[in-house]
């Protein structure tokens, strides 16, 4: 069984090196790159993002965590079709039980949502129908009849298509008894790990002829751009969300449709440093070639508003939250007030924690109140009351994070409390895989330390942290790892200084996600982890490296790290006149330090492990790597 009291958080470790960046951020969301054409690139579909014919936002698979999941793929104007979508009701049922995610998809650009939702109510269907607007998972699918079914285990492989059952002999002709039952069957054998007997049907059906690879004669705003930001925007670009603009509406989507087509052809937006032909995560963040020609051909020829049968009901986001309606919401007890001028400030908040009993948290959202002055949130928890005895001792709000110690010492550091998360700009949340949980106990506080940069305006900051917690018993607690290293000289004019770290592994563990740190003259970082019998398993590259987009890349499925591996990072670094992102100008020598001027290198690890022993291990081995040196 595993351990329930995070000892990891509690380590002197994690309590030093967290206090400057505890889990800085988590990432947005996630579509898959490229035009996949066949069954064996249908990895790619997993994680997903598509609306549905509300405007609801999904990611196939589930956000938080891999699950097996079916497509279904319907057609409001086929009897076939139209005879099975009320039996697939069960089918969810089913699906609900076993874990399984589960969609039925409307695919034809001659379909508006209307009449979808129309079709939806007159046959109460209770699954959500996504709503395939420019036609990219069709495309990627590749169906040829509907209704057609696609099951795809965790991975994202096609594991079944074909048929629902084998009631139709024909399209006009049925068989009196159904006696195989192909997609129950499927489903049935995937949630329990077994291998599916019957991999492939033939599905009987009307012939599917909605998509061909050209793009539309007209692309529409309700038709293609909506839904195509929808799935892809709105999570920060709505009102009250992080981005500097909306995009929730016509008039705000037309005024920037070129700057969008830019954006999204340099593959600045959506922000996805991580480099997908390495290594594939959840949530990524990448329009696919198709989208962006879509965005492009709207804003060269006339931003087409379409039909207003077409647009979809934009959800908000529930109460500027992106993963919905938290469980908790804590802000500061009172605004701080900031000057215009002034170096960086890094300041504690401390709330009462508003649970009395334990809680086990399984995500955590942070809504700045001043999204141009706060740099980055680290989050705590502190059992002990230190932390609210310095917030007293305080004249203004809260109390400064460095108060009585030399930040020059890196180690002369004891934050109160043990970390929980943080955030950056460009996060919207960091949600725990299901199952996973993070034990909180009742009685704490918590505290928010704010990393605040000055902008030139005095302002006032008032941000809030939104606290999720599982609604059913997990199976394993998460905990967190460091490796590092403080073995950083950086000569002003090195426009090639390259860092290795490593750390050995000494008990069997399960690694969720990765989260690499550097500051503003980092350049590039990769990471992989080899077996003992030699296996390479690539974590993490980010070729173009920017500070101002860092997350958590959560894996598509954990991965399994044995005991007597090892895991390498690299970290290189540009610190030259030429490289614009460098903050000093002329270039000056660069060492580890916590401003955001001096730089770090660091690789932060989500693992779940066995044990109060192995977390005792799994500590040294993490410290061990910040006490060599960073040779290449």
């Amino acid at each position: 069984m595993m351990s329930t009291t995070n000892p990891f958080f509690h380590s002197v470790l994690w309590r030093r090196c967290l206090a400057h960046f505890a889990a800085l951020a988590i990432a947005c969301a996630a579509l898959f790159s490229g035009s996949a054409r066949a069954a064996d690139h249908l990895s790619g579909v997993m994680g997903m993002r598509m609306v549905d014919i509300d405007g609801a936002l999904h990611r196939i698979g589930g956000r938080s965590g891999a699950a097996p999941t079916v497509l279904v793929l319907l057609d409001t104007g086929c009897p076939v079709a139209n005879r099975y979508a009320p039996e697939l009701n069960d089918h969810f049922a089913l699906a609900q039980k076993n874990g399984v995610a589960f969609f039925g998809v409307i695919s034809d650009p001659l379909i508006t949502p209307e009449e979808a939702r129309i079709f939806r109510d007159e046959r109460d269907l209770e699954y959500p129908l996504l709503f395939d607007a420019s036609g990219d998972l069709a495309l990627a699918l590749q169906p040829s009849v509907v209704p057609q079914a696609f099951v795809l285990d965790r991975s994202g492989e096609l594991v079944y298509s074909g048929r629902i059952d084998n009631r139709f002999v024909s399209v006009g002709r049925m068989r009196q008894v159904v006696t195989s039952h192909d997609l129950r069957d499927a489903l049935n054998a995937i949630s329990s790990g077994k291998p599916i007997t019957n991999a492939r049907t033939q599905s009987v059906g009307c012939v599917f002829e909605a998509w061909t690879d050209d793009l539309p004669e007209e692309v529409t705003y309700t038709q293609h751009i909506q839904p195509l930001l929808a799935a892809n925007c709105m999570e920060c670009h709505v009102e009250g969300g992080i981005a500097p603009f909306t995009l929730d509406t016509f008039k705000q989507a037309a005024r920037r449709a070129g700057m969008m087509s830019l954006v999204a052809e340099e593959r600045l937006m959506p922000p996805w440093p991580a480099d997908p032909t390495y290594r594939r995560f959840r949530d990524e963040r990448i329009l696919t070639d198709r989208q962006i020609d879509l965005l492009t051909m709207w804003a060269k020829t006339g931003k087409a508003r379409g039909e207003e049968s077409h647009a979809l009901p934009v959800q908000a986001i529930a109460g500027g939250w992106t993963l919905g309606e938290p469980d908790y919401v804590l802000s500061m007890e009172e605004s701080y007030e900031l000057p215009a001028t002034g170096p960086d400030q890094y300041r504690r908040f401390v709330i009462k924690a508003p649970f009395d009993e334990p809680v086990v948290v399984t995500a955590i959202g942070f809504k700045p109140g001043d999204p141009e002055v706060v740099h980055h949130a680290n989050f705590f928890y502190d059992e002990s009351g230190e932390a609210r005895k310095r917030d007293a001792a305080d004249d203004g709000p809260g109390y400064d994070a460095f108060s009585g110690r030399d930040i020059e010492n890196s180690y002369d550091w004891d934050p109160q409390g043990f970390g929980i998360g943080g955030w950056a700009p460009g996060t919207p949340g960091y949600q725990l895989p299901d199952g996973v949980g993070m034990l909180l106990p009742a009685g704490g506080d918590v505290v928010i330390e704010i990393h605040y940069h000055l902008t030139g305006k005095t302002t006032t900051d008032l941000s809030s942290l939104a606290i999720y917690t599982a609604k059913a018993p997990v199976e394993n607690y998460a905990d967190g790892l460091i490796m590092g290293s403080l073995d950083l000289d950086i000569r002003a004019g090195d426009d090639d200084y390259l860092r290795r770290i490593y750390m050995d592994v000494p008990v069997d563990m399960t690694l969720i996600d990765v989260f690499p740190h550097m500051h503003y003259i980092g350049t590039q970082v990769w990471a992989e982890a080899t077996t003992p019998d030699g296996t390479k398993i690539p974590l993490i590259r980010i070729n173009d490296w920017d500070f101002r987009w860092q997350s958590f890349y959560q894996f598509t499925e954990p991965i399994e790290i044995p005991a007597g591996s090892r895991i390498d990072a690299w970290f290189r670094y540009d610190n030259s006149a030429q490289n614009p992102d460098n903050p000093n100008n002329p270039p000056r020598d660069v060492t580890w330090g916590w401003q955001s001027t001096d730089e770090m290198l660091e690789i932060w690890l989500t693992v779940i492990y066995e044990g109060q022993i192995n977390s005792a291990l799994l500590q040294g081995a993490a410290v061990a790597s910040f006490f060599r040196d960073a040779n290449p």
